[in-house]
């Protein structure tokens, strides 16, 4: 194994892919106590998707649904259920991570 030419610095935020984001962040404000931040949806000019972002100390979680059928994010939720489908996180060398992840990528 070689050694990492980036450190990871921290959590940015988990992306989830669910059939109803509004219920989904309603549940996460009203009983784990996130609270909304930002909203992208048809209002905001976005017409194939809508989100949610939410915030509690140092965790951020964006909740997306999709608005059309056929979409990559309709999709994926049919095959898999609701559920996490990105996690980031704060680097020091985005290129370099970015390299690094591509190359482990291609040998896997």
């Amino acid at each position: 194994m070689t050694k990492n030419t980036y450190s990871i610095n921290g959590f940015n935020h988990c992306e989830f892919y669910v059939s109803n984001a509004k219920q989904t962040a309603h549940f996460y404000h009203s009983t784990m106590g996130f609270k909304p931040i930002a909203y992208q949806g048809l209002e905001t000019g976005c017409r194939d998707r809508v989100s949610y972002v939410l915030n509690q100390n140092n965790i951020n979680l964006v909740i997306t649904s999709p608005l059309e059928k056929g979409t990559a994010i309709g999709t994926h939720i049919d095959k898999h259920g609701d559920g996490i489908k990105d996690v980031s996180f704060l680097v020091d060398n985005a290129e370099n991570a970015w390299k690094e992840t591509i190359s482990f990528v291609r040998r896997s």
